[in-house]
C-alpha cells in the first residue's frame, strides 16, 4: 500500500506574517587593551617663595663687559680666537713687460756701473806702475773687470731686489749628455762665427780697411798670461752665468720658457759688445739658456760654458807659444795646413806646439760630437707651458718693445759702432798706444797732485 505523504502543517490563517531574522555578523575580536600605566606619585610642593634678584658673582680678576670696556680676563687666561680658515690665494697675472723691462735695466745697470768701476780703478792701477808695480794690457784689463763686477753686481742686486722670480723644476744631467751639449755648442758656435767672421773681413774689404776679424779677436785677447787665462777660462763663465741665466731667466720664465731663453741669450750676446762676439755668443746663449731651463740648475751651464772657454784659451796659448818661436806664422795657415806640416816634420815638437795640438784636437772632436749629436738632441727638445705664457703675437712687444731693454740696446749698439768704427779706420797699434799714452797720463797727473 501507498503510505500517504505526511502534510506541513499551516499556520492559521488569521496569523501575522513572520518577519525573516536577519543573519547576525560574527563579532569583530577584541582590541588588547592598553597596559595601565603606574601613576608617578606626586611629590608634594614647597610652598611657592618670593624671587629676590641678586648680584652675579664673577670669576676672580674679572670684571663684566660694560658698553665700550674691554674685558678683563683672569690672570694667566686668554680668550679663545676662532682660527680663520685659509682661503686659496688667487693667481694674478703679473705684468710681463714690466718684468721684461727690469731685466734689461738690471743688466743696463751691471754694464754703466762697469764703465765707471773702469774708470776708477784704472787711475790708481796706473799710479801704482810708476811705483814699480806693473801689469801687461790684459791683465790689467781683467783686475779692472773683476773689481767692477765685485762692485756692479751687488749695487744691481740691491736695486732690483724687489723683481719677482719664477722657480724652476729640478733635473740631472749625466756625463754623456753634457758632453753631447758641449759639442753643440762648440759647433755652433764655430758655424756662426765663421760665417760673421766671412761677413765682416768682406766688408772690411769692401770700405778699405786693412782690418781683419781675425786680428780684432788677436787683440782682444792677446797676450794670455796666466791671470788673464784663469779670467776668461774659469771666472768670467760662472759671472755670466750667475747674471744671464740666473738672474735674467728666473725672473722671465714664468712667461714661457721659450721666450726666457730667446731673451737672455739676446742680452748675453749683446753684453760683449763687438760685432765679432755678439752673434756667436747668441747662438751659444741658445744652447745654454735650453740647458738650464731643462735642468735648473746653474752647475750645468757653467761648466758646459767653461769647457767653451777653455779649449779657446787653451789654443790662444799654444798659438802664441808657437807665433813667439818664430817657427810659423799661425795667422796665414790654417788649421789642417799645420797638421799637414807637423806630421810631415817640418815643425819642431814643443811645449807651444803640444799646447796648440792637443786645444785643436779636442776643438774638433769634440765639434764631430756636436755633429753626431745635434740631430738626436734637438728632437728632443721641449718647453713645459707656463701660468702666465705670453700669447702669440704680443711676444715681440712684450719683450723687445720695453723701456728696458731698448734703452739697453741703444746704449750697445752705440758701442759696438764706436769700437767698429775705430777698428775698421785706425790701425791697432797707433789706438793701443794712444790708450797706453792716455793712462800714462793719467797716472802723472795724480804722481804730481800727490
Amino acid at each position: 500500500m501507498d503510505e500517504p505523504i505526511p502534510q506541513i502543517p499551516q499556520a492559521p490563517q488569521d496569523a501575522a506574517p513572520v518577519t525573516p531574522v536577519a543573519p547576525v555578523a560574527p563579532a569583530a575580536p577584541a582590541e588588547p587593551a592598553e597596559p595601565q600605566v603606574p601613576q608617578v606619585p606626586q611629590i608634594p610642593q614647597a610652598p611657592a617663595q618670593t624671587y629676590v634678584p641678586q648680584q652675579p658673582q664673577w670669576a676672580t680678576g674679572y670684571a663684566p663687559q660694560q658698553p665700550g670696556v674691554q674685558p678683563q680676563w683672569a690672570p694667566g687666561y686668554a680668550p679663545q680666537q676662532v682660527a680663520a680658515q685659509p682661503v686659496a690665494p688667487v693667481a694674478l697675472a703679473p705684468d710681463a713687460k714690466k718684468h721684461f723691462s727690469r731685466a734689461g735695466w738690471f743688466v743696463l745697470l751691471i754694464l754703466v756701473l762697469m764703465n765707471v768701476g773702469a774708470f776708477i780703478f784704472t787711475i790708481p792701477l796706473e799710479f801704482a806702475s810708476l811705483s814699480g808695480f806693473s801689469l801687461d794690457m790684459n791683465d790689467m784689463s781683467a783686475l779692472v773687470e773683476i773689481l767692477s763686477y765685485a762692485i756692479a753686481i751687488p749695487i744691481s742686486l740691491l736695486v732690483f731686489r724687489n723683481i719677482g722670480h719664477f722657480d724652476l723644476p729640478k733635473s740631472n744631467m749625466g756625463i754623456p749628455q753634457l758632453i753631447g751639449w758641449l759639442g753643440i755648442c762648440l759647433l755652433v758656435g764655430f758655424v756662426v762665427a765663421t760665417a760673421t767672421d766671412w761677413v765682416l773681413d768682406g766688408f772690411y774689404t769692401i770700405i778699405g780697411s786693412d782690418m781683419t776679424s781675425n786680428e780684432f779677436m788677436d787683440d782682444l785677447f792677446g797676450g794670455m798670461s796666466p791671470f788673464f787665462f784663469f779670467f776668461v777660462a774659469f771666472l768670467g763663465p760662472i759671472i755670466e752665468e750667475y747674471i744671464f741665466r740666473y738672474h735674467v731667466i728666473r725672473r722671465t720664465v714664468g712667461f714661457g720658457q721659450k721666450n726666457a731663453v730667446l731673451f737672455s741669450a739676446l742680452l748675453f750676446g749683446l753684453f760683449h759688445g763687438n760685432l765679432s762676439q755678439c752673434f756667436y755668443t747668441f747662438a751659444i746663449g741658445l744652447v745654454l739658456g735650453y740647458v738650464y731651463v731643462r735642468t735648473g740648475k746653474l752647475r750645468y751651464t757653467i761648466a758646459l760654458h767653461i769647457g767653451n772657454n777653455l779649449l779657446s784659451c787653451i789654443i790662444q796659448v799654444g798659438q802664441e807659444s808657437v807665433m813667439n818661436n818664430g817657427a810659423i806664422d799661425i795667422a796665414n795657415i790654417g788649421d789642417l795646413q799645420l797638421f799637414q806640416m807637423l806630421f810631415s816634420g817640418q815643425l819642431p815638437m814643443d811645449a807651444g806646439m803640444v799646447c796648440l795640438l792637443v786645444g785643436t784636437g779636442l776643438y774638433y772632436l769634440l765639434i764631430l760630437v756636436g755633429i753626431i749629436c745635434i740631430v738626436p738632441f734637438c728632437l728632443r727638445i721641449k718647453f713645459s707651458p707656463q701660468t702666465f705664457e705670453l700669447a702669440k703675437g704680443t711676444r715681440f712687444k712684450t719683450m723687445i718693445l720695453n723701456p728696458g731693454f731698448i734703452v739697453f740696446f741703444i746704449a750697445i749698439s752705440l758701442e759696438i759702432i764706436i769700437m767698429f768704427v775705430a777698428y775698421a779706420f785706425l790701425p791697432v797699434e797707433s789706438m793701443m798706444q794712444e790708450m797706453n799714452d792716455l793712462a800714462g797720463s793719467a797716472g802723472t797727473v795724480l804722481n804730481l797732485l800727490l
